[in-house]
């Protein structure tokens, strides 16, 4: 539940970042690599400023914030153990964030995939010794899990400041170029991009909590399956998101460089690269599923809940491709984030969340029917996303 509190700052630091890539993608097309340079120094301070304020909140209160989940006196405590070494890890996080992105539009992507692994892995190794009392260290319980991910955030950072400073060749970033004031305007548009990003994340979040305490509710199965397919999920829509990434850098970067025709025609492209993507990762997906089951112990019940669920998850999983690469990727490049936000919350608040609640508790539809229609706003992302690329409205400034 702490996690919760700490989800919250990460989030601010994420969608600044994205806000920030947006906008470098964009420069580094244009060759202004002084823009790049000026938007880096702001969010990194602009990240830590954020990172600062939760630290400050979780030293003086851990104990109030933990009571806003949970009244359980035990858990309370352990959550403030938790939080209280925790926060350091805010401090670290946003700057290697920031660093990441930046990198990422100027086409720099090795730094995000070794810095990943060099967390998990220190993660992993630090869970074993901590949590467990390995190599002549006590076992710590909740503080080892604490101080084994604070040790993988502070191995990231640094892994990030040393390569970005040192050997990165495209920006060549140095202490002189550390002017984090921005003009006005460009304030204006980075707020105009990214306030909507902001929105969107703690929505994705809250859409999630929404649709487990509706499933939650009508099958004692439920909850259980849905996490293995969930845990089956991720795979493939970490690959969506990869995609997704790649295909905005690349529309960032062509209409930087104003070259239309190719936005187009790369933008137009995207969408059958999408569609097929999505098939793979529903292929993918239906064959893992059975691999994954046979790592639990669980009733039959469930068991054939899970085959249900899966099977709609390898169709809803088409519609995350195309979502995530049209509207995250292709869309956002373009600093239309305002659009999509409008299109995410219609699709989810006014239409999956409503109907499918009465779906749940008004006619009762079986678990696996509820399933698709509490993740609905993906065809509806997904449709607006292909009309928007068609009819290249996302390119006509509002």
């Amino acid at each position: 539940m702490s996690g919760i509190f700490l989800w919250l700052a990460q989030t601010f630091a994420l969608a600044i970042s994205n806000g920030a890539l947006v906008i470098c993608s964009q420069a580094y097309g244009n060759k202004n690599l002084k823009r790049i340079k000026d938007i880096f120094s702001f969010i990194l301070v602009l990240n830590l400023s954020i990172s600062i304020i939760f630290f400050i909140v979780i030293a003086i209160i851990p104990d109030k914030i933990m009571c806003l989940y949970t009244s359980d006196p035990s858990i309370v405590a352990s959550g403030v153990e938790y939080l209280n070494i925790m926060k350091y890890s805010l401090l670290f996080q946003g700057i290697s964030t920031a660093i990441i992105n930046v990198l990422f539009s100027v086409k720099d992507v090795k730094l995000g995939f070794y810095s990943t692994c060099v967390s998990c892995v220190t993660n992993i190794i630090g869970n074993w010794i901590f949590i467990y009392g390995n190599l002549g260290f006590s076992s710590l319980g909740v503080r080892g899990a604490a101080i084994a991910t604070l040790l993988s955030r502070i191995f990231e950072m640094l892994l990030c400041a040393i390569y970005f400073f040192f050997f990165e060749k495209n920006l060549k970033y140095s202490l002189k170029d550390f002017k984090p004031v921005l003009d006005k305007k460009m304030l204006k548009t980075f707020a105009k991009i990214t306030m909507p990003l902001l929105v969107m994340e703690i929505s994705s979040n809250l859409v999630s909590s929404a649709q487990a305490m509706i499933t939650g509710r009508i099958s004692k199965y439920y909850v259980s399956a849905n996490s293995i397919v969930h845990t089956t999920w991720m795979l493939p829509n970490v690959l969506c998101m990869g995609l997704s990434s790649a295909s905005g850098i690349m529309i960032g970067n062509l209409l930087g460089e104003q070259n239309l025709d190719k936005v187009k025609e790369y933008a137009n492209k995207f969408i059958t690269i999408a569609f097929l993507f999505g098939i793979l990762d529903s292929i993918v997906l239906l064959l893992i599923l059975p691999i994954v089951i046979s790592f639990y112990n669980i009733l039959p019940e469930t068991t054939e809940l899970v085959y249900k669920i899966g099977r709609v998850a390898a169709v809803t999983v088409i519609f995350s491709s195309l979502s995530y690469v049209l509207c995250s990727g292709v869309i956002k490049a373009n600093g239309k984030t305002f659009d999509i936000l409008k299109v995410d919350m219609f699709s989810n608040w006014l239409l999956a969340i409503p109907v499918g609640w009465i779906a749940a508790f008004k006619l009762g539809l079986d678990p696996e029917y509820l399933y698709f229609i509490l993740r609905f706003g993906l065809v509806i992302k997904s449709v607006w996303g292909i009309y928007k690329i068609k009819t290249n409205k996302w390119l006509i400034d509002n």
